[in-house]
């Protein structure tokens, strides 16, 4: 069974028996990181356009602390409302989500069937190709700054970790890594 055919199952399955394996105040686990490597049609997605709360400036200086845990650093970020931690990843082309963390927002109302933009081959860390589904997340929010319409992947990878790609990173300017004080900041 091909990708596109699967994903109205899972919707259904999630519609009419819930998220197995995670109660309702339960998050699910992350993902791994990806290139994408041959595109399926799908339908386009708007751009991503870049927005600052209404209180600050577009040229505004934020500073976003992060979490280091076993040599990898994480940053609180709120998808389609939704808050998660993310694997800081400048080498992910994409945002990137597992089938569980979908999932998990499809439960929560956070995306809709309509989101499934279809499919994409992905080339991981490991240097093997797989093939996943593109998803668009309404906002991503990092601090005080808001991104809206980004694409991201969905692994079928239910261990791997969430990771803040660059279709997210590339749209917030410079960006400056304090590991002293353990801060994101986005010039």
């Amino acid at each position: 069974m091909r990708l596109r055919d699967w994903i109205p199952i899972v919707a259904m399955a999630l519609l009419l028996g819930g998220c197995a394996g995670f109660g309702d105040d339960e998050e699910p686990p992350g993902h791994k990181e990806t290139t994408p490597t041959q595109s399926t049609p799908s339908e386009p997605t708007p751009p991503a356009r870049y927005s600052d709360a209404p209180d600050h400036t577009a040229h505004s200086r934020t500073v976003v602390k992060m979490r280091k845990s076993s040599g990898i650093y994480k940053v609180p970020v709120v998808v389609n409302g939704v808050e998660m931690e993310f694997i800081f990843d400048t080498g992910a082309s994409l945002i990137s989500i597992s089938d569980v963390e979908a999932a998990f927002l499809y439960k929560q109302g956070s995306i809709s069937r309509a989101d499934f933009l279809g499919s994409e081959r992905f080339l991981d860390a490991t240097g093997r190709i797989s093939e996943g589904a593109i998803v668009n997340l309404h906002s991503i929010t990092i601090g005080n700054r808001t991104i809206y319409n980004v694409r991201a992947s969905v692994t079928h990878t239910a261990k791997a970790p969430l990771l803040l790609g660059q279709s997210v990173l590339q749209q917030f300017g410079t960006i400056t890594i304090d590991y002293n004080n353990l801060e994101i900041i986005f010039d």
